[in-house]
């Protein structure tokens, strides 16, 4: 890929990185008026649909893009098993919004990783940064589709 093709699709997978966040943001003006907690045929709930990306973002994401952003060999890290008690939440306003938190802080470290450093592999025989990147992108894109559909499925099962 020639180095001007590589810039354009990181600068793609940026802005769709930050439109994710996005989606996060305009899920506040929904969220309150669906039952969140419910899990529909042992399925997870809204709020651990939602908790599996920060969950990702803080624990997968977050230390690889952390190690490409200070040019260092990067490493896989251990990931932390996926433990969320939705029972916990006590306002999920406060949540999405410690999730968006963690979002910008993110976007912070991806923005700050040089641009020689996106070719580097996360593993040897591994996707490079930029293939990572792009599929953390797809995962939440995913990952959101799912809570966007089962929102305006509640809602119109509510009549909302």
């Amino acid at each position: 890929m020639s180095k001007t093709n590589s810039r354009t699709k990181l600068q793609e997978l940026l802005d769709d990185a930050s439109y994710l966040g996005d989606e996060l943001e305009a899920l506040k003006f929904v969220i309150e008026s669906v039952p969140y907690r419910e899990k529909p045929y042992g399925e997870q709930s809204i709020l651990e649909m939602i908790a599996v990306i920060d969950h990702a973002q803080e624990h997968i994401y977050k230390p690889i893009f952390e190690q490409a952003a200070k040019s260092k060999t990067i490493h896989e890290t251990e990931v932390r098993e996926f433990n969320f008690n939705q029972d916990k939440v006590t306002s999920v306003i406060k949540f999405l919004n410690s999730i968006i938190g963690h979002r910008a802080a993110l976007m912070k470290i991806i923005n700050k990783i040089h641009e020689d450093s996106w070719n580097d592999p996360v593993k040897e025989d591994g996707p490079t940064v930029l293939d990572f990147l792009s599929n953390m992108i797809d995962n939440e894109r995913d990952q959101l589709r799912k809570v966007a559909e089962r929102v305006m499925a509640l809602n119109n099962e509510n009549g909302s």
